[in-house]
């Protein structure tokens, strides 16, 4: 350590009194991990917002809720929000717009008709996994688009929270600082 440096401890969050505590101590800068920026992309033309009317064949969005709070429990935040149906331009908009460091896409990750998002991140980056064997959280994938990770994660909400919690939550903790566990 240099003169004029102070180190927490490794994920440590930064609290208002840590602020106030450093700047006591004569240092002027110091070096942090920002939080991930994740966005929630939930797909599926089905899916209907909750408190909003449904169909007799729609289901209400539970892994919307879900993700955002499990990004905020790991340490991340949520960069935006997007429910584009089925349409593939939507889907891949969504996937590859700036300003996320994480990308989770909700349903469309098995090998249906509707199922747009491996091929979709395959064009857009690279799609390193796909279809892991496990259950439940089948069928699951993950890749990149430049730096940018991609978690094809099921629609199930318990599919859904399961390969979270094994692939993309600890990515997030990594990213921000935190320890995988």
């Amino acid at each position: 350590m240099r003169a004029g440096q102070i180190v927490l401890g490794a994920g440590r969050r930064l609290r208002p009194q840590d602020a106030g505590l450093i700047s006591s101590l004569g240092i002027d800068r110091a070096t942090v991990v920002r939080r991930p920026r994740a966005r929630l992309v939930v797909t599926g033309g089905e899916v209907v917002a909750p408190g909003q009317p449904k169909g007799e064949w729609d289901v209400y969005d539970a892994n919307s809720a879900m993700l955002r709070a499990l990004v905020v429990r790991d340490g991340g935040e949520i960069e935006g929000h997007v429910r584009p149906g089925d349409d593939p331009a939507r889907i891949a908009e969504a996937m590859t717009a700036p300003g996320a460091d994480v990308v989770l896409l909700s349903g469309g990750s098995s090998v249906g008709a509707e199922d747009h998002a491996p091929r979709l991140l395959a064009q857009a980056g690279e799609l390193a996994v796909h279809g892991v064997a496990m259950r439940p959280s089948s069928p699951a994938g993950m890749g990149r688009i430049g730096a940018r990770l991609v978690f094809l994660l099921p629609g199930n909400p318990v599919s859904c929270l399961c390969a979270y919690d094994f692939f993309a939550g600890r990515a997030i903790r990594l990213l921000g600082g935190l320890g995988a566990d």
